[in-house]
């Protein structure tokens, strides 16, 4: 999964850089490629890191409990 996600990062980043290089030359087109390289990266790639870092973890965890004071 950790690869998988690896290849999925440096293909978005790929588009990334694509996109800034056409938009020099045919902005329509390098916005389009810009727009579509961030849609995957917020709809697939951090998803995908979310469930692959805190898939395994108790959810218990990350809820603060307050200690009770004894006196």
């Amino acid at each position: 999964m950790k690869k998988v996600l690896s290849v999925l990062l440096f293909i978005d980043i790929i588009g990334f850089i694509t996109g800034f290089f056409l938009k020099n030359s045919n902005p329509n087109k390098g916005h389009l490629i810009i727009g579509l390289s961030l849609l995957f990266l917020m709809f697939i790639v951090v998803p995908l890191f979310l469930f692959m870092r805190y898939s395994k973890k108790q959810g218990s965890d990350f809820i603060y409990k307050k200690k009770e004071e004894t006196h």
